[in-house]
């Protein structure tokens, strides 16, 4: 639709001149809609928009969706044809640290159904059934992920803890600068906090998942640290780089835990390899 929003560039998916979509601009959308209704074979039931990910301001939100009204008022007027459904997307910001925005879905309610209201009603449009995809503001809450620390680097002016992950099973910081607050798990310690940066194992300078986070100054290989919020974007956006294996994903309930996805191992590795 023309619209940008999202908590970092590469992130924003709703604006013009890349490649998602088709444009309202310069007019790719109204020619896609042509074909489609020139196709015997396919229905056209509605309109899908997407305008970003990470996105804190339910304003966007708004603004889209008085665009695609006005597109489906177009359709009506030119082909004759009341499109019954209307998709606005996902992208909904949560907090991934302490102090960060998070959407507000009830406000998101509220306001994109008045402002689809008010602009069926001025087109003389049906209201259409509407459809959002809060997708990470679900999973991604009901997520942590765990890392063994492997070693603690001490310079003149820094601390470095290396984890036994990083790249391999959460590209997000390299790709777009995000950040986390971890959190050591797993035993009780009263050492005085210390700024630490938080790397992974991976032979890349860019391979970081937390620039100067507060940890106990006794921190050493073998703790446990936790990251928040990780249910929607690791394991789904793991993969073997450098051929680490990707992790398990364990289900917690009431103290009981079970494995969902198993760990991915060196020996499933190798059996993709076929050799000379």
């Amino acid at each position: 639709p023309g619209i940008a929003a999202g908590g970092h560039t590469k992130i924003r998916t709703g604006t013009d001149d890349q490649k998602f979509g088709l444009s309202l601009t310069d007019g790719s959308a109204q020619h896609a809609v042509t074909r489609i209704l020139d196709q015997p074979h396919l229905e056209l039931v509605g309109l899908h928009c997407h305008i970003g990910s990470q996105v804190d301001s339910v304003k966007p939100y708004v603004a889209a969706v008085r665009r695609m009204v006005g597109l489906m008022a177009r359709i009506r007027d030119q082909h004759g044809i009341t499109l019954p459904q209307l998709n606005i997307g996902g992208g909904h910001a949560i907090a991934y640290r302490p102090g960060e925005e998070h959407l507000n879905i009830s406000a998101l309610a509220q306001r994109v159904r008045a402002e689809l209201e008010d602009g069926c009603a001025r087109a003389h449009l049906p209201l259409p059934r509407l459809t959002i995809e809060p997708g990470r503001a679900i999973a991604g809450p009901a997520g942590v992920a765990v890392y063994r620390v492997l070693a603690v680097k001490r310079t003149g002016t820094r601390t470095f803890v290396a984890v036994d992950g990083g790249m391999s099973d959460n590209p997000r910081p390299a790709l777009y600068g995000v950040r986390y607050a971890p959190r050591l798990v797993g035993r009780p310690t009263t050492a005085p906090p210390r700024l630490a940066t938080v790397v992974g194992r991976h032979c890349e300078a860019g391979d970081i998942l937390a620039d100067d986070v507060a940890l106990p100054g006794d921190i050493h290989p073998g703790d446990l640290l936790a990251l928040p919020a990780a249910g929607a974007y690791h394991l789904s956006m793991a993969s073997g780089y450098n051929l680490i294996g990707r992790p398990p994903v364990v289900a917690v309930s009431n103290g009981t835990a079970r494995t969902l996805v198993r760990r991915e191992s060196q020996d499933d590795m190798n059996r993709r390899d076929i050799g000379l």
